[in-house]
């Protein structure tokens, strides 16, 4: 794809929905993202938006929440054996 037919970002990134989606307590969904619980509920509240890294990887998770979900419980399982 050339440069300028690589499509825009969307403006805006629906974080409660892709939590949802995740089916992440807000606890769990914000330590996965490295964010604290408060970032997540600015977020999901619209009081502040994502920037950089965090909206682009919850760009990502939105597109494969199937593929995030297997990572994060390989995560969570691994910290659970040590």
């Amino acid at each position: 794809m050339l440069p300028w037919q690589v499509p825009p970002p969307p403006r805006t990134v629906d974080v409660c929905a892709i939590r949802a989606a995740t089916r992440f307590n807000q606890e769990t969904f914000a330590s996965m993202l490295g964010v604290s619980v408060g970032t997540l509920r600015n977020w999901e509240q619209q009081r502040r938006k994502p920037t950089g890294p965090a909206r682009a990887l919850l760009m990502v998770i939105a597109h494969n929440v199937e593929a995030f979900r297997g990572a994060a419980q390989a995560a969570i399982d691994a910290s659970a054996t040590q």
